[in-house]
């Protein structure tokens, strides 16, 4: 884990995973890795003005390599957002289900 690297993350009991980038890493003694340290991590959202502790459960300040889920690649700008959105207002993703199939089914081809 490298400080800039993006990260997708799953902690607690929440559904979804979220994507952050690593903002500092720091390792201390105890349950192992490679080489004996654990390491652990604190994250950011790229438009967030601060840190992400206050989604983390209570308790925890750090992350840890056992809550990682994947690491970035390549990004989508403001894809976050719209899933966000779906999530949070369940009346548009089914408003866009009803589009599209009435779409789907009102479009006919000729041939």
């Amino acid at each position: 884990m490298r400080v800039g690297e993006i990260t997708v993350f799953n902690i607690g009991d929440r559904e979804i995973p979220i994507a952050h980038r690593v903002i500092s890493v720091h390792e201390r003694d105890g349950a192992p890795n490679e080489d004996g340290r654990v390491v652990e991590f604190l994250t950011k959202g790229d438009r967030n003005s601060v840190d992400d502790r206050g989604l983390y459960p209570r308790g925890i300040k750090w992350l840890q390599t056992k809550n990682v889920v994947g690491r970035v690649r390549g990004f989508f700008p403001l894809v976050g957002t719209v899933t966000i959105i779906l999530n949070d207002f369940p009346y548009v993703k089914w408003l866009l289900i009803a589009s599209l199939a009435f779409f789907a089914l009102s479009s006919r081809e000729n041939g």
